[in-house]
């Protein structure tokens, strides 16, 4: 559960980077929006999660470690410049836990107090702590990307984002969402190993067996989305927000992932803020396409928008 100052945390960081990558000129622009959506959902992982506050340069930093740490050239090279942003964070909390200090009531203080109960060495909470960190941004940046892409294209959607952020609402913006993680999840299969043997509607299923789920091949069935299921049409969700157990772009269950609300909470506060008081587009020329960078879908390319100024009524 978010709470209001994390929320609040959130649209800030949002508010100053849109200030900080808008580059000059009629119109402005934002060049790269995935590099924007890195930077922009490193920050909210590292303040919401961690209380902290990242610089630019240790931004760059980071993705390139997270970036080599999935990479078969050197990823114990990537592990050690990670664990060195990790592990002062790490200490300084520790530090201030024994000695009884004030502390920031966020995960990272949780993780800490979870090590104490099960005595967790402490370079188990260092991998907990990467671990949340490559998981809190990379998935979070194609949601944001493919988000943008599909929203300066659509000016009604625009109009309708606008009004519900200056009325505080989110509905229309988490249909939105919805719809772009039904034809964009971030990662297209999930890997699950069976505890028991199964019979699942008639396929046995051994003790230990991998089995892969694809949220991506079930976003696309027509059987289950109709006729329609190619198209990009965010109203679908009214009617069904949940779609139980054919849409699952974070998992389901207990396995599910932890981190979906505020990757949903971050990427409809950026989509508001962008709509605010401007007007979005893209090239229309720029072809959409997915590659896989580390297991997650990413947007190929390099995407730039144009914020614009909107039209008096």
């Amino acid at each position: 559960r978010l709470q209001r100052e994390s929320a609040d945390d959130i649209r800030h960081i949002a508010r100053s980077m849109i200030a900080e990558f808008s580059q000059p000129g009629e119109p402005q622009r934002i060049a790269d929006i995935q590099s924007f959506a890195y930077h922009y959902s490193v920050a909210v992982t590292t303040k919401v999660l961690f209380s902290e506050q990242i610089s630019p340069a240790e931004s760059i930093r980071l993705r390139e470690s997270l970036s080599g740490f999935l990479s078969p050239k050197d990823p114990k090279g990537a592990r050690a410049t990670l664990r060195s942003y990790v592990e002062p964070l790490v200490t300084k909390r520790q530090e201030a836990l024994q000695s009884s200090d004030t502390v920031p009531d966020d995960v990272l203080t949780s993780l800490l107090r979870c090590q104490q109960r099960h005595d967790c060495s402490d370079a188990w909470m260092c991998d907990q702590v990467i671990t949340l960190l490559f998981a809190g941004q990379e998935t979070t940046r194609a949601l944001l990307s493919w988000s943008v892409y599909h929203l300066a294209k659509d000016s009604d959607w625009q109009d309708r984002i606008r009004c519900e952020g200056h009325e505080g609402g989110k509905e229309d913006s988490r249909n939105f969402i919805m719809e772009v993680l039904r034809l964009h999840p971030p990662v297209a299969t999930i890997p699950r190993l069976s505890g028991v043997e199964r019979n699942l509607k008639g396929y046995e299923i051994p003790a230990r067996s991998y089995l892969l789920v694809s949220p991506w091949i079930n976003h696309s069935l027509e059987a289950l989305w109709g006729a329609d299921v190619t198209a990009f049409n965010p109203d679908r969700f009214q009617s069904d927000p949940h779609q139980a157990g054919i849409f699952f772009p974070f998992g389901l269950g207990r396995r599910g992932c932890t981190g979906q609300q505020l990757a949903i909470q971050e990427t409809i506060t950026l989509l508001q803020e962008l709509v605010h008081s401007k007007g979005i587009s893209c090239d229309k020329a720029f072809v959409a396409e997915s590659v896989a960078e580390g297991g997650i879908m990413q947007l190929k390319g390099s995407l730039d928008i144009e914020l614009h100024e909107l039209e008096k009524s």
